[in-house]
């Protein structure tokens, strides 16, 4: 039996999003205090797209929120600190092994998974979602420390679970993805010059995007289509 314990010193808050909450409270374990919607808003959380051919829960796709990862992977770069995101690991184990040297340097991992077959989640919030984002932060044996910030208090899940939701199929698969910041953050950061660059990228993406399905076009697209 698998004996071994590494769990990391960390604060789990909840928040209204999962990557921006994550996000958030990533930072704040690195030592930037920053709120969840600040977290949002620099990292262009705000989005929209209607995309009705794919279907999700046999409806058509709509989306309020950006891509996954972007978040973290937008504010960490517009606020100058040094981050690193794995966007696709094609073998399960050497995801679960990178996971595992991650936690034993004492890093928390933001993880992006599937919720459909995530088993601390009531069975009334399970679907064939694949972009929610939750933070690993400890393991015990066979069982892994779970932040999820839907949740009220930290979660348990096993290696074979964790690893099902890791590389759940479908829509927008997760693949293995993880990120995490590097270092701590021991500079002060100023976050004027981020907050414009978040607060331009999210008006570009809203209003600038030519496809007619994103951003106030698809909103407009979505309201035809509903009347």
């Amino acid at each position: 039996m698998d004996e071994t314990k590494t769990i990391i010193n960390y604060t789990h808050r909840q928040a209204g999003h999962c990557e921006s909450g994550a996000t958030s409270n990533l930072f704040k374990f690195n030592g930037l205090e920053l709120s969840e919607p600040m977290a949002f808003g620099i990292g262009n959380g705000l989005y929209f797209s209607y995309i009705p051919f794919l279907k999700i829960q046999f409806a058509p796709m709509i989306s309020f929120r950006n891509l996954p990862n972007t978040v973290f992977k937008r504010s960490t770069a517009y606020m100058g600190i040094e981050a690193t995101v794995v966007k696709k690991i094609k073998d399960p184990k050497v995801a679960m092994e990178m996971l595992d040297r991650n936690l034993e340097k004492g890093i928390p991992t933001g993880c992006q998974v599937g919720v459909f077959q995530l088993t601390f989640f009531p069975p009334e919030y399970r679907m064939h979602y694949n972009m929610h984002n939750l933070v690993v932060f400890g393991k015990e044996g066979n069982n892994y420390h779970i932040s999820d910030t839907v949740m009220e208090f930290p979660q348990l899940l096993s290696y074979e679970d964790l690893l099902r939701v890791r590389y759940a199929k479908g829509a927008f698969a997760p693949q293995g993805k993880m990120y995490w910041i590097n270092k701590p953050i021991d500079q002060p950061v100023d976050l004027k010059p981020a907050i414009i660059k978040g607060i331009k990228k999210t008006v570009n993406e809203m209003i600038g995007i030519p496809f007619p399905l994103i951003g106030v076009k698809g909103l407009r697209w979505m309201a035809r289509d509903i009347k």
